[in-house]
């Protein structure tokens, strides 16, 4: 279901490093552990110029297309892109750091990234500038980002300068959305974005719901631990891990509606309740959405738990097993499949909110002053964005947890 990525020749430009050398990712659908370096904690000391600012970015994507959140060589990636509108926005190669990374095929709700941007005038570099306004982060960024078509900044918050996309994350939420049904296949716009099972009768919800409940809380998560994986432990906390039952798509006009030429009369539509009275009639297609909350998780291993939910679901796995599949600590033992990448979901990345609250720099402000002050402004500052005001609020889209 997955279309192969498209390779452009701007992706084969080498990148900048990051300034700051970051611990090794867990291969993982989730956050990735390890102890801040000694290099880091000297960095994030440092006092920031006053044209510089850390922003942290929400980003949405149709995996369908893109290889993956990480950049690589020669590989069309979100990080990629991402960077590329960056370097055309500030007028320099700019790195991102990510907050977790994604499987080619797996889509976002909003991943995050903080990004350093310095705001240099072309005609006067020598000049100081107030910081971008984050509004102008991401109407600058979806400006460049228009062409790609699967990819958008969501929403752009300014940050201190110490903050972490990834080590300051405390949460994350991934939805999978799975679609039943033998004689309704999905919608073509639901194309490459749901898992579709075909199976006449659908899969038996109570039962996942059961399985589901077994797995929450702190496990050795081996069983669902793909070859490959990075993280340093298996030992995993799932605080939240759920499957319910949703319409299926489109949800709006009625299914009679949609599944007649001609226009259906008020008593047709009353009838249509009665029409599949017999046995051999079709129901609904069943749509289901499976979510997982927990910190951080192993490699595959949100679609490692799905493919063993829909196990339970068609019956080839009772509920009671699923302690003894746990404890068993081997994938190899675990007869489930692993559900396919395009069903699956990144919905958001959680951090305490008081790590996502603002507070301009004194010095900044007196900076701002002295300079609109030496050009006889009291009323605008010099080399501000228009309509400039910086975002203090924490009432933001970028999920804050007390």
């Amino acid at each position: 279901d997955n279309m192969q990525p498209v390779v452009g020749e701007h992706h084969k430009r080498k990148r900048p490093e990051p300034q700051v050398v970051e611990p090794s990712l867990d291969h993982s659908e989730g956050l990735a552990s390890g102890m801040i370096s000694k290099q880091r904690q000297s960095h994030s000391k440092r006092t920031p110029p006053l044209n510089q600012a850390r922003y942290l970015l929400r980003v949405e994507y149709d995996g369908g297309k893109l290889f993956g959140m990480q950049r690589q060589p020669e590989q069309r990636t979100v990080q990629g892109c991402l960077e590329d509108a960056l370097e055309k926005f500030a007028g320099a190669p700019v790195a991102t750091c990510l907050s977790s990374r994604t499987d080619a095929g797996v889509h976002s709700l909003g991943n995050t990234v903080h990004v350093d941007l310095h705001r240099v005038n072309k005609k006067k570099p020598d000049k100081v500038m107030k910081p971008h306004d984050p509004r102008m982060v991401q109407s600058g960024l979806n400006h460049f980002l228009a062409k790609q078509g699967d990819i958008r900044v969501a929403e752009a918050l300014r940050v201190a300068p110490r903050f972490h996309a990834r080590h300051m994350a405390v949460g994350r939420t991934y939805y999978y959305r799975i679609h039943v049904s033998k004689f309704h296949p999905p919608s073509i716009f639901e194309r490459g974005r749901l898992w579709h099972i075909d199976l006449e009768q659908p899969l038996d919800l109570a039962a996942m719901q059961e399985a589901a409940a077994h797995l929450v809380g702190e496990h050795d998560f081996t069983t669902f631990r793909a070859a490959g994986c990075q993280s340093s432990t298996p030992v995993k906390t799932l605080h939240s891990f759920t499957v319910e039952q949703y319409p299926s798509w489109p949800v709006f006009g009625s299914k009679q509606k949609r599944a007649k030429f001609t226009k259906v009369t008020d008593e047709e539509q009353g009838e249509a309740a009665n029409v599949c009275s017999n046995s051999d009639c079709v129901d609904d297609p069943q749509t289901l959405v499976v979510t997982a909350q927990g910190a951080s998780f192993l490699y595959h291993q949100v679609r490692l738990m799905v493919g063993f939910l829909k196990s339970v679901g068609m019956g080839d796995i009772k509920p009671s097993e699923v302690p003894g599949f746990l404890a068993a600590r081997d994938r190899a033992a675990c007869p489930s499949i692993m559900a396919p990448a395009h069903g699956l979901y990144l919905g958001s990345v959680e951090y305490p909110n008081e790590s996502l609250v603002f507070v301009e720099p004194l010095e900044e402000k007196v900076r701002a002053a002295a300079i609109s002050s030496s050009n006889g402004d009291s009323s605008a500052e010099v080399g501000s964005d228009s309509q400039e005001d910086f975002d203090t609020s924490p009432h933001n889209h970028i999920v804050g947890v007390e």
